[in-house]
């Protein structure tokens, strides 16, 4: 039984609606947490952040709490059978979810049988953490600076390569946009790299 669901634009459609749904029934979800880390400021206020509980209050889940693991205790995720990484700043949220010990929360709760549902930035957040896969991130090699070096030139060329072809006649528009892909990723790249101890 599949306990990972990981969306880009959350319960935008309705096969991933019904996916999400489905999952919530089959595992007879009744407490839900919605980590509310990713907005610095506006925090469980964020319209984003309310919607995503409207959406698993009208899934029938009858509990949907906010948690900050930024200044709340983040062992209280284990009293919870749905996990919700909501989208906003991953780089925010990859700071306190390994200062606050939550990394190693989600991983149990995944190992667990818990549900775990990442949006955007959370989805993303529990891929560099890899809560999803059999290695810790600490038994993976580091990546060398030549090899990052070498990523970001990579996503570089192919972003500005995709936006000349969908926007010709603005090249230093679509050379600026496959920048910005290039520093976004491999800004990811390389504080996810910290958290690799093994050198190759």
């Amino acid at each position: 039984m599949n306990k990972l669901l990981l969306t880009a634009y959350g319960f935008s459609t309705p096969t991933i609606a019904n996916a999400a749904q489905n999952m919530i029934r089959e595992n007879e979800v009744t407490k839900a947490c919605i980590i509310s880390t990713f907005w610095p400021k506006e925090k469980d206020k964020h319209p984003q952040m309310q919607q995503i509980r409207n959406d698993l209050i009208n899934m029938n889940v009858p509990q949907v709490d906010f948690l900050d693991i930024e200044f709340k205790n983040a062992n209280k995720l284990f009293d919870y059978n749905l996990i919700f990484l909501n989208g906003g700043y991953p780089f925010y949220l990859l700071h306190f979810i390994k200062k606050s010990g939550a990394d190693r929360i989600l991983k149990k709760i995944h190992q667990n049988g818990g549900l775990i549902f990442g949006l955007s930035a959370g989805s993303m957040t529990l891929s560099f953490l890899s809560v999803n896969v059999t290695a810790n991130m600490e038994d993976k090699p580091k990546r060398s600076n030549l090899r990052l070096l070498s990523y970001f030139v990579l996503i570089f060329i192919i972003g500005s390569l995709f936006f000349m072809v969908t926007m010709p006649r603005h090249i230093l528009l679509a050379l600026l946009c496959g920048a910005v892909i290039a520093v976004v990723v491999s800004g990811l790249l390389i504080y996810e790299n910290q958290y690799r101890y093994r050198n190759n």
